[in-house]
């Protein structure tokens, strides 16, 4: 666990440039990157490996959709991987294009007036079969004709929540960056890979410590204090995949080539910081870890991940008097950072802060290394 050191300002502030030095403090912190996480910690975009469609497997998607902890859901309970969920998943999402087309197919055929219709029919839907053929190739499912299309269908359809719970995460596609426009053929390989979340949360709220009234004249002054943090954020899944851009005669479907985010589950992040610190009137040390867990169930994959809360930096504000005592700034930020099989999904940082309220330094802080002499 890390400990940092701070020391305050020697001069004094009036409490507005307290307040604007807290505000310069938040705004100074900068957000994680991407860049600054490790190739491991990052799901790159890697072929899709689709499944043999069954009832139990949009089960497990759904499970992880509808839980209160989605990411517990899919590792504890399901033992679900990355790559399974998203094979699941897309697998999933090209039965119901199919299982739309097999509608439209219906609806036609209905209606038609004579034999030559109907026959003229049945020769656009084998077309589209082909089409699907290729699309379901894309995921690694080669050799799949229209008997296990309509299997795959068959098992979707068999839970409605499940089958709804698909039907959500397909509406919730957003463009995804980098899509590049390619015509779907024998060599087309779809790939996916789970979003990592990087961001910055304000956190305007300052606590308040009061200190000791013996602050000034003894070694130092030991406590803690419990910073809680909750923020909720989507577990997404980018995939490159075969999308239908449209239809001739109203049956064949007409494939492109998308890259789409999908949210397949919302989280929630709840956890009690405990931070540490040990202050003097001139300086002190602060730390502080925690850890929780984020869990989910998607279409009845369960699956956890492991999220910490830790201490990245401490900051000496200022010292600001106030009657006969003296109001300490301190300046904290934490990580937020939680982890599904190794894949880091989200990674944020919260820059908050402190006012500890105690006597004034009766004569000017001594050096900065003499303010630790008895850490």
């Amino acid at each position: 666990m890390a400990t940092f050191r701070f020391i305050y300002p020697k001069e004094t502030s009036t409490s507005a440039e307290l307040r604007n030095r807290f505000k310069k403090f938040r705004d100074a912190q900068k957000a994680p990157t991407l860049a600054s996480l490790s190739k491991s910690e990052i799901h790159n975009a890697t072929p899709v490996k689709g499944i043999h469609l069954q009832a139990n497997d949009v089960k497990i998607l759904h499970n992880i959709a509808v839980s209160t902890s989605p990411l517990a859901e899919a590792i504890s309970n399901q033992k679900a991987t990355p790559e399974q969920i998203i094979g699941t998943l897309s697998t999933s999402l090209l039965t119901l294009e199919f299982i739309k087309m097999e509608a439209e197919y219906k609806k036609s055929l209905s209606a038609a007036k004579n034999d030559s219709d109907k026959k003229t029919l049945n020769t656009r839907w084998q077309e589209g079969v082909k089409a699907f053929k290729l699309a379901y190739s894309s995921i690694g499912l080669k050799g799949i004709d229209e008997k296990n299309m309509r299997r795959y269908s068959s098992e979707l359809l068999k839970d409605k929540k499940a089958f709804n719970s698909v039907v959500n995460i397909a509406n919730s596609k957003q463009a995804g960056r980098g899509s590049k426009k390619t015509t779907l053929n024998a060599k087309s390989i779809a790939t996916g890979n789970f979003v990592t979340y990087v961001g910055k949360l304000d956190d305007a709220l300052i606590g308040n410590i009061i200190l000791p009234l013996n602050l000034c004249s003894r070694p130092l002054v030991q406590g803690s204090f419990t910073k809680h943090f909750g923020h909720s954020f989507s577990l997404q899944v980018s995939i490159s995949l075969p999308c239908i851009t449209g239809w001739k005669w109203g049956i064949i479907p007409i494939f492109g080539w998308c890259r789409h985010t999908y949210t397949i589950a919302g989280l929630s992040y709840n956890v009690d910081l405990n931070v540490g610190y040990k202050v003097t009137c001139c300086g002190g040390e602060a730390w502080g870890v925690a850890s929780a867990s984020v869990c989910a169930t998607l279409l009845g994959i369960q699956f956890c991940a492991g999220c910490s809360a830790s201490i990245v930096g401490v900051a000496g504000i200022a010292r600001t008097p106030s009657g006969s005592n003296c109001i300490y700034g301190l300046g904290l930020s934490a990580e937020l950072k939680c982890t599904f099989a190794g894949i880091t999904v989200l990674d944020v940082v919260v820059p908050f802060g402190y006012t500890l309220t105690g006597p004034c330094p009766p004569l000017p802080c001594v050096k900065t290394n003499q303010i630790f002499a008895d850490f």
